[in-house]
């Protein structure tokens, strides 16, 4: 079983009525650890989980990951270097939950929502400003959301994280499927 799993089997359950009424959303993910170029000419490592194309079971590229349900989100952390100890902290791995914490008195922005380890202990960073708007609002609006991390980013293989994805959904509604190599 693998950590994704565990962390599904422990949402919130369905009873909350809010969530009964959004449909279930199924993704279908697999394991990925790769490399690419950076823009400096360095090397990143990634690895966690990536979405699968449920028509072709193919990986989908960042720009194509889009949801018929407009409550889910796949977003990078922002503000992840103002806290790079947190950063670097095992909670934030791939595969464990997060939670969302509005944020209306940030005085930089009102609709800011906090990126925190599950049990609220230790903020990574923010939803992106250019999503939390509609983050914040969803949950002005009574969806519960909740967060998963799906991929983190390293520079060598084995050093520190640079950034984190996430994946953020409505809560209960959610069933991630991992592939493994030998499914068809």
């Amino acid at each position: 079983m693998s950590v994704l799993d565990r962390v599904r089997r422990r949402a919130v359950p369905r009873g909350n009525a809010r969530a009964s009424v959004l449909p279930d959303i199924k993704l279908h993910v697999a394991e990925e650890n790769d490399s690419f170029i950076a823009d400096d000419g360095s090397r990143i490592w990634t690895s966690g989980y990536a979405l699968l194309d449920d028509t072709t079971g193919s990986f989908m590229r960042m720009r194509d990951q889009h949801f018929d349900n407009r409550h889910c989100l796949l977003c990078r952390v922002a503000g992840v270097t103002y806290r790079p100890e947190a950063l670097q902290d095992p909670r934030f791995a791939p595969g464990h939950a997060v939670r969302l914490i509005p944020e209306p008195t940030n005085p930089y922005d009102q609709n800011a929502v906090g990126i925190w380890d599950a049990s609220g202990d230790i903020q990574l960073g923010f939803v992106p400003g250019d999503q939390s708007a509609r983050v914040a609002s969803d949950m002005r609006a009574g969806t519960q959301l909740v967060g998963f991390i799906l991929r983190e980013f390293r520079r060598g293989k084995e050093g520190p994280r640079l950034g984190i994805h996430v994946l953020v959904v409505p809560s209960g509604t959610l069933e991630l499927v991992v592939e493994s190599p030998d499914d068809d």
